[in-house]
């Protein structure tokens, strides 16, 4: 329905929920929770096309750095204790992820993929690392572990001493430790002309040593779902930049790119990622609408059971995110419902982004997304 009326429809879900194949013809573009709350890409990778200039708008976000990188091939050192796997994914998963994160950043080489870890897997998980051609280290402690990470590290930066390489470190502490200090090592490595990524969970201030030698930083919950780096430096392919942006563009009118969003969220069922807060969700989910060409204003409304606590509902307010309480989870499954069905209603004069936030799109009594969402496809609107 809101579709028919000009409202544009895009999807948010955790992992990867089959609820949400039923509105293929609907949706516009589906994004991983995980993703989407630290600003990352949709999994399909649809932009629209900006109404002013889309070249010049897409060519701003090259980086000045030479393309040498661009194909070079990529070593990724990945501590696999401090930045697990997240529910949902798999090593072949990850893999794929990281070389599509890579790859929407201009760099198309190789990769080579070594995890570290103290915890002995299983021999079903490790037989996973071993189809997903992802190297699997163990040590005893963590000292040992930090240790052969640094020094391979090293040797990458070695082995790759006379050619142009891309050094992607994945860790959850870069603090110096008795015989281990990344920092320098990094450091040194970019000055030997290697081009050096850095990876972390949350917003964690120890990346911040290595501000002037990293040239991307990722938050670890996105590169794991193939989402963007916090900073959005790209390269400039070898190639042919301008042909390249233009691929990601969309065949979808301009009419979306300047429209409102409506962001319907669910916060019991997709709650913040540790180490945000509303007010970071709300600019991330803002720079992931920006990246893919939606430059409109953005609303959002928090649909819970869970009553937050005054501080958090205070910051919810500071986000301007509106937060609304229900006693059940039917109870609050239908306000959001009609919320959706009424934003369209309110938009159907003009075009409008649809944005759906949610774990469960089953039926439900009174309550069926999927139909309600067809419909807004069907009128116009972007889901």
């Amino acid at each position: 329905l809101l579709k028919e009326q000009e409202n544009n429809i895009l999807l948010v879900q955790p992992g990867n929920n089959p609820e949400g194949q039923a509105l293929r013809d609907t949706v516009t573009s589906t994004w991983l929770w995980e993703s989407l709350a630290t600003g990352g890409s949709p999994l399909d990778g649809h932009s629209i096309e900006p109404a002013p200039a889309p070249a010049p708008a897409c060519s701003e976000t090259m980086s000045s750095l030479s393309s040498k990188f661009s194909a070079a091939e990529t070593g990724v050192f990945w501590d696999l204790d401090g930045c697990p796997i997240p529910a949902g994914l798999s090593p072949v998963s990850i893999r794929a992820n990281i070389k599509l994160a890579l790859e929407n950043m201009g760099y198309t080489g190789n990769v080579s993929i070594l995890a570290f870890s103290v915890e002995k897997q299983s021999e079903e998980v490790e037989s996973e690392f071993k189809s997903a051609q992802i190297e699997l280290k163990y040590q005893l402690t963590r000292q040992e572990k930090d240790r052969l990470m640094y020094l391979d590290v090293l040797f990458w930066g070695v082995g790759h001493r006379s050619e142009p390489s891309n050094v992607l470190v994945v860790s959850d502490d870069l603090s110096p430790k008795p015989k281990v200090n990344f920092v320098p090592a990094l450091v040194l490595l970019k000055e030997q002309e290697n081009n050096i990524l850095l990876v972390q969970p949350g917003n964690n201030p120890e990346g911040q040593a290595l501000r002037d030698t990293v040239t991307s930083t990722w938050l670890w919950e996105s590169l794991a779902t193939g989402g963007s780096p916090l900073d959005g430096h790209s390269i400039e392919p070898a190639p042919a930049p301008a042909p390249a942006c233009s691929e990601t563009m969309s065949s979808l009118s301009s009419k979306f790119s300047a429209a409102e969003t409506g962001v319907f969220w669910d916060l019991d069922g997709c709650p913040i990622p540790a180490g945000l807060s509303p007010v970071s969700i709300r600019a991330n989910i803002k720079l992931a609408l920006e990246n893919m060409g939606y430059t409109g204003n953005v609303s959002i409304l928090a649909f819970s059971v869970e009553k937050q606590s005054e501080e958090v509902e205070s910051e919810f307010k500071s986000a301007q995110i509106e937060l609304k309480y229900q006693l059940t989870r039917q109870e609050k499954d239908r306000l959001m419902y009609l919320d959706v069905l009424f934003w369209g209603v309110g938009h159907r004069s003009e075009p409008s982004n649809v944005l759906v936030v949610s774990d469960d799109l089953s039926p439900k009594p009174k309550v069926n997304f999927v139909p309600a969402l067809v419909l807004l496809k069907e009128q116009e609107n972007n889901i």
